[in-house]
């Protein structure tokens, strides 16, 4: 039975490595996966994401008004690392799903529901405000199952939340949502330090 799953973690945890490695092991065992990933994403280049750690993979960039059920019917499954699609489609992964609007999230689950292919979207819970974002938000009412990516605060209890930063390290208190960065901008904390860190 397909299932629609949420894996979220605090930034730098290693959602993206995941990702890049359940791409991994589906494609050497022959099955066809679409790898979404949001066009707002700058870190991506030529159509491909990069990790930290060097580990790429080839992505289907996704706009805010695309509809995923539909890309996902009609999708051309040879972007695969060029190999042609001799088999329909087993698997979607979506990255920095956060940044899904809750249609989306809807239209994932008739991915799983209609199709009956596997979604796992992974992203960030809350933004740096410490609110839940849309796209997790429609995703923890939603998802069959939810998992948590364990990440580590300095203070060493479990990193939950994060803090965005400027250059200097300071911490930043208000702006716009989105911002794209890493751990030149955001903290990965506790909810104890995230506290202290916004003057709560």
């Amino acid at each position: 039975m397909a299932r629609l799953r949420f894996t979220y973690a605090t930034m730098c945890a290693g959602k993206t490595p995941l990702a890049i490695m359940m791409r991994f092991n589906y494609h050497s065992r022959g099955r066809r996966t679409i790898f979404f990933a949001p066009a707002c994403d700058t870190r991506i280049v030529g159509s491909r994401t990069t990790t930290k750690i060097g580990v790429s993979a080839p992505v289907v960039l996704f706009l805010q008004d695309d509809d995923l059920y539909l890309r996902a019917q009609k999708e051309d499954l040879s972007y695969n690392d060029g190999e042609p699609a001799e088999r329909g489609l087993d698997l979607v992964i979506v990255d920095e799903a956060q940044f899904l609007t809750e249609k989306q999230v809807w239209q994932l689950s008739d991915v799983v529901d209609k199709m009956a292919v596997d979604v796992v979207a992974f992203g960030l819970r809350t933004d740096f405000l410490g609110r839940l974002f849309c796209g997790s938000e429609a995703l923890l009412a939603l998802a069959d199952e939810v998992v948590e990516i364990p990440a580590i605060c300095s203070c060493g209890q479990p990193a939950k939340m994060h803090l965005r930063v400027d250059a200097a390290g300071t911490v930043v208190r208000q702006g716009e949502v989105v911002q794209i960065g890493s751990s030149e901008s955001y903290m990965s904390v506790c909810r104890k330090c995230f506290k202290k860190g916004m003057g709560r």
